[in-house]
């Protein structure tokens, strides 16, 4: 194995801590434009959120969607919605969302640096696929210094298509000069899990929320971590 593509979120960055506070504020907004006719707490089943409980459902849209899949599916409901989203007031308002939130620094998920750096000096070569915008995704990376690691870092919205379309894996193979059966796929959604398959992964690794359980996402993966910081000795031991 010589590449290792990561999902963002819920594997390098705490989902929960980091983005979750996000989606809440945005549901309000969302049921504030329908007038209050549909509730900020419906918009939440509808992507799979839970304000009270706190918990991400790992197969619904915010865990494995991407931002524009959370929006159509709220507009199925409220159609009044696709009015809003094309307009200039609308993007504000979210990029106003998204910058207020991102006044906290984003959380790392386990002992992040120092698992990256282990793996680099194992000879792993390092990339990123998620289904966050680019801007954002290294956005998130730059301020947690992590940017430099990764030879390419790709986006729903980098020209290959969200997860679990392979397009983007492949990308980052023929970036990389790799094959996909060279390549491990880590993440922690069904969207990850099934982009390991559809590309042709030779390893997918789950980073499971529930660990030691699997999540429903996760279930029946042969490898489960509960962030990266046993990654390397996994990959060791697998190599072995």
């Amino acid at each position: 194995m010589e590449l290792i593509i990561f999902d963002k979120d819920g594997v390098l960055l705490d989902l929960s801590q980091t983005w979750l506070p996000v989606a809440l504020d945005i549901t309000y907004f969302l049921s504030e434009l329908t007038e209050h006719e549909v509730s900020a707490s419906i918009f939440q089943d509808i992507i799979g959120i839970d304000e009270e409980t706190r918990q991400i459902d790992p197969d619904g849209l915010f865990a494995a969607g991407s931002f524009l899949d959370q929006q159509a599916a709220c507009a199925e409901l409220a159609p009044i919605l696709r009015d809003h989203f094309t307009t200039d007031s609308y993007r504000e308002k979210i990029q106003a969302i998204v910058d207020k939130n991102a006044l906290r620094p984003p959380a790392p998920l386990g002992a992040v640096t120092a698992t990256l750096d282990k793996l680099r000096a194992d000879g792993y070569r390092l990339a990123v696929l998620t289904n966050d915008s680019e801007k954002s995704a290294m956005r998130s990376l730059t301020r947690m210094s992590l940017v430099s690691y990764f030879e390419m870092i790709v986006g729903y919205d980098s020209g290959y298509g969200g997860k679990p379309d392979p397009t983007g894996f492949h990308a980052i193979c023929d970036h990389c000069h790799v094959s996909p059966d060279k390549t491990i796929m880590i993440g922690d959604t069904s969207a990850d899990r099934n982009v390991a398959q559809a590309a042709g992964a030779g390893l997918f690794v789950g980073i499971s929320a529930s660990y030691p359980e699997s999540t429903k996402a996760l279930d029946g993966a042969k490898h489960l971590l509960p962030n990266i910081n046993g990654l390397p000795d996994l990959l060791e031991s697998v190599k072995g």
